[in-house]
């Protein structure tokens, strides 16, 4: 009996996967949630890497299906004057990715989630080089640290520390994450501010080999979804990975897959929802509902349509509003009865309130 998979798995090395993240080759599905990991936990990805230690495999949807197209979007910190079409479509793995991308390739500061109740704040992130390779009596986590973007640390009762230039750095023996893949370069200039001093030549090059070798050799593991699977099993795949943080529903779905097409489904559904809140019967009625009931009407014209054209009874289309009917609703179909099920909604609602 011949296997079908629905899947692929490979590793793929670190540097070509941001790369690719960085020049738009892979991109997020719009439904995704934004980019929200804290310092603690970039630190933690970061020390798993430097050591070699799996952080998880990441997952893709490959393009190319054209009954199935999702709104795409740039990782946070990437931008592109001509965005291209994604080969890929991250599923799982954004935060790993993203996190690992701005604090190694960005050039820039990376942006660090507070929580809701305070804005992101922009970090650069460090190596302790001493520490670093103190390992494992101190815990790598621990060799890493990050400043504010003047590249100053301040403390309660000391001095303030200026880190904002090479020579500082070199000074210190604190390794600028950033520069972690263009680490010839930034050797070159600590060599020289220490004057080729053999015990500084020996410390840095322990360095490259025990820390920076590990992010240059490192691969993670990618499972590549086939391009055709249809939405539904996208959605459950999606929901299933990603349990408890959060529920997919197929509102989301078909807003990125309509979203393809230039019609923004949030949107729509946001205006007819301000107008049907009018009615306190209708406060809370969810975009979900109102997709059901475009899905009930369409199945109950497709079935009315078939029997007067003579379909014999057991070979009717069923009336359903189940999960996979409303993924597969199509944008024509949508446009074609939201206004019509708006209305019914309304005079239901004026219906119920004329009982009271």
């Amino acid at each position: 009996m011949n296997s079908i998979s629905t899947f692929d798995i490979t590793k793929i090395p670190l540097l070509d996967l941001l790369r690719d993240t960085q020049q738009g080759k892979i991109q997020l599905v719009d439904f995704q949630r934004s980019w929200c990991w804290n310092e603690d936990r970039i630190s933690r990805a970061l020390a798993s890497v430097s050591l070699g230690f799996p952080i998880g495999v990441v997952m893709f949807l490959k393009q190319g299906n054209p009954k199935i197209k999702f709104k795409p979007r740039l990782v946070e910190s990437v931008v592109i004057n001509e965005t291209p079409i994604p080969k890929y479509l991250i599923l799982d793995g954004q935060q790993r990715l993203t996190s690992l991308l701005m604090a190694l390739l960005s050039g820039k500061p990376v942006s660090i989630d507070l929580g809701k109740r305070h804005p992101p704040e922009e970090r650069w992130f460090y190596l302790d080089i001493k520490l670093a390779l103190d390992y494992p009596n101190t815990p790598r986590r621990d060799a890493i640290f990050s400043l504010k973007t003047d590249k100053k640390l301040r403390q309660p009762g000391q001095p303030t520390i200026d880190y904002s230039s090479p020579e500082k750095e070199y000074e210190m023996g604190f390794f600028p994450v950033s520069q972690t893949f263009n680490f010839p370069q930034w050797r070159s200039g600590y060599c020289k501010y220490w004057k080729y001093a053999p015990d500084k030549l020996a410390v840095v090059e322990q360095f490259e080999a025990e820390v920076i070798k590990k992010f240059e050799h490192y691969q993670m593991g990618v499972f590549v979804l086939s391009e055709e699977l249809p939405k539904e099993a996208v959605c459950y795949i999606f929901e299933e990975n990603k349990k408890p943080q959060c529920e997919l529903t197929y509102f989301d779905l078909l807003t990125s897959s309509y979203a393809a097409t230039e019609f923004d489904l949030r949107s729509d559904w946001a205006l007819r929802e301000q107008h049907l809140a009018q009615f306190k019967v209708l406060r809370l009625l969810k975009n979900t509902d109102f997709l059901q009931a475009i899905v009930l009407s369409s199945s109950y014209a497709r079935r009315l349509k078939a029997l007067n054209q003579g379909c014999p009874t057991e070979k009717l289309p069923g009336v359903t509003f189940h999960r996979e009917e409303v993924l597969n609703l199509d944008l024509e179909e949508y446009l074609q009865w939201a206004s019509s099920i708006t209305k019914g909604f309304e005079s239901a609602a004026r219906f119920l309130h004329n009982q009271d």
